[in-house]
C-alpha cells in the first residue's frame, strides 16, 4: 500500500521458558517482515497496557524493546504448609517497568508537542503515530471499566479503534500465554473482531 504498514506487537507477561519462546517467536516475526516500510511498535501487558517502544522502522529499537519484556529472572517461593502454593516474581520486572516509564513519556511529548523528550521535532507522520498509541493506552481502562472486561482485552480493543483511522495497513500480533475466558470475556472477543474489521486491522495471535 502506498501509506507503509502499521505492525504492533503486543506481548502478555511472561517469566522462565515461556519468555526465551516468546522472544524466539517475535525473531521469527521481524525476520519475514521487509526491512522498509515497515513501522512497528512494541507493547506489553504489566497490570497494564504498557508502552515499550513508539512505532518505528529501526529494527534495533524494536529488538531491544523484545528484549526488556523477555529478559526475565524469576524466583519462586513454594510455601511450606503447601507444597501446591507457589509464588513466582520477577527480578527484571523493575527494570522493565522503567523501561516503559521512559518510552511513555517520550510518547507523549511526542504527541502533545511535536517534540521528543530529547528536544528534537518529530515528523507530522510520527506524531500521528504517537497518539494513536497515546489513545489507545488511554482508553484501555475507560472500556475495561465500562464493558467490565480484563485488562488485556480491553487494551487489544483500545488498539484497534485508536487505529481506525491510520490510512496505513495495520495489523496487530498478539503474543499470549492463553487463558480461559468466561461467557462475557468470549463475548469481548467478538466485539475486537468485529471492530478489527471495521478498522481494516489484521489479528494474529
Amino acid at each position: 500500500a502506498a501509506h507503509g504498514h502499521l505492525v504492533t506487537l503486543v506481548f502478555d507477561q511472561f517469566v522462565g521458558p515461556m519468555a526465551k519462546q516468546a522472544r524466539q517467536v517475535s525473531e521469527k516475526v521481524l525476520k519475514v517482515l521487509p526491512d522498509e516500510g515497515y513501522s512497528i511498535a512494541v507493547l506489553n501487558f504489566g497490570g497494564r497496557l504498557r508502552l515499550m517502544q513508539p512505532f518505528t522502522e529501526d529494527r534495533k529499537l524494536v529488538e531491544k524493546a523484545i528484549q526488556v519484556i523477555t529478559d526475565t529472572n524469576a524466583m519462586e517461593l513454594t510455601s511450606t504448609r503447601s507444597l501446591e502454593v507457589n509464588i513466582v516474581t520477577d527480578k527484571a520486572e523493575p527494570a522493565r517497568a522503567a523501561f516503559s516509564k521512559a518510552a511513555e513519556k517520550n510518547l507523549i511529548a511526542m504527541a502533545r508537542t511535536g517534540v521528543d523528550a530529547s528536544g528534537h521535532n518529530v515528523d507530522q507522520t510520527d506524531r500521528d503515530h504517537a497518539l494513536i498509541l497515546l489513545n489507545a493506552l488511554e482508553d484501555e481502562e475507560k472500556i475495561a471499566q465500562e464493558q467490565h472486561t480484563y485488562r488485556t482485552l480491553a487494551g487489544l480493543m483500545g488498539l484497534v479503534k485508536a487505529q481506525q483511522r491510520a490510512p496505513e495497513r495495520k495489523a496487530i500480533i498478539y503474543i499470549t500465554r492463553n487463558r480461559d475466558l468466561d461467557t462475557a470475556g468470549k463475548a469481548m472477543i467478538k466485539n475486537i473482531a468485529a471492530a478489527a474489521t471495521k478498522a481494516s486491522v489484521t489479528f494474529y495471535t
